[in-house]
């Protein structure tokens, strides 16, 4: 079975196609009334904007945008001591304690190849996989803020209401505990599958530009089976607890635009899956101009 690349999915869960691809963009219907729901990527590329159509047509379409969480929360100095708290162990040990020397001097290799900080093998193996993840999209050219941030600007600017489903806490708790309990596989994968990014960066990529969720949901499926507790934290919890606020947004006469990451919109745990199966009304959103 091939395996799933789970550091590309960090960040997603966390490249241009022919002209007529679908964008990750659905309505959801039940009765007469209707919400839609974005996939994103949380970081992209120069070349992503501007985005398809169907972003702004749903957007327009929209009186509320309902993010995963208010990125403005991570500005300020105290969020950025949370975040240091949180990303080491609170018990005085670090990464090397919990690994094989092979795996950490291969760790420590890898980092020292790419000039980033050792200061890194402080932290938590789930900020390290983020960290790496990032220098990853980085080299790959991907650079500049994503889906998230780019709608969160335009509807301050156009002053929609702003929802948010969790919030920036609730995200690096989730990332704080990835891989607790299992460190020395969890490292050890993340730096065997490191040369296979160059291609499944782009491939992920081309997914998501593609509202492509059959590809995505065969490695969302295989990150469930190889990283059971990882793929519970991040995907399918998180995805229980924002069902039960999706469905309360059709109590109201307001439309709303959910914009979550892409990782959450694939596989058999997916937001898309469940509103289907709860008995809603899933459609494309096609361009009308």
């Amino acid at each position: 079975m091939k395996k799933f690349k789970i550091h590309v999915l960090i960040l997603l869960s966390f490249l241009t196609v022919g002209l007529y691809a679908d964008a990750p963009v659905w309505k959801v219907s039940k009765n007469s009334n209707h919400i839609y729901i974005a996939g994103t990527m949380h970081i992209l590329s120069r070349a992503d904007y501007p985005l398809k159509h169907e972003f702004s047509q749903a957007f327009v379409n929209s009186d509320d945008i309902v993010f995963e969480a208010d990125l403005s929360e991570g500005e300020s100095p105290e969020f950025q001591s949370y975040i240091r708290e949180k990303s080491v162990y609170s018990n005085g040990k670090n990464i090397k304690d919990f690994l094989s020397k092979e795996t950490y001097d291969s760790l420590s290799k890898y980092l020292k190849s790419k000039n980033m900080p050792l200061g890194i093998l402080n932290m938590k193996p789930g900020f390290i996989l983020s960290t790496i993840s990032i220098n990853l999209y980085s080299e790959a050219g991907f650079n500049v803020s994503g889906v998230d941030a780019f709608m969160e600007h335009q509807a301050r600017k156009r002053n929609k209401d702003r929802i948010y489903l969790e919030t920036l806490k609730d995200q690096i708790e989730f990332i704080s505990n990835m891989g607790i309990g299992n460190e020395e596989s969890f490292i050890k994968y993340t730096l065997a599958e490191i040369d296979k990014s160059s291609v499944q960066i782009p491939l992920v990529h081309k997914a998501w530009k593609n509202g492509d969720t059959k590809i995505l949901e065969k490695y969302m499926n295989e990150f469930k089976t190889i990283f059971p507790k990882a793929y519970d934290i991040m995907i399918a919890k998180r995805n229980n607890k924002w069902i039960g606020k999706i469905e309360k947004m059709f109590d109201s006469k307001d439309i709303e635009y959910v914009l979550v990451g892409f990782a959450h919109l694939a596989g058999e745990d997916s937001i898309l899956k469940k509103l289907k199966a709860l008995g809603y009304e899933i459609q494309r959103v096609k361009v009308t101009h």
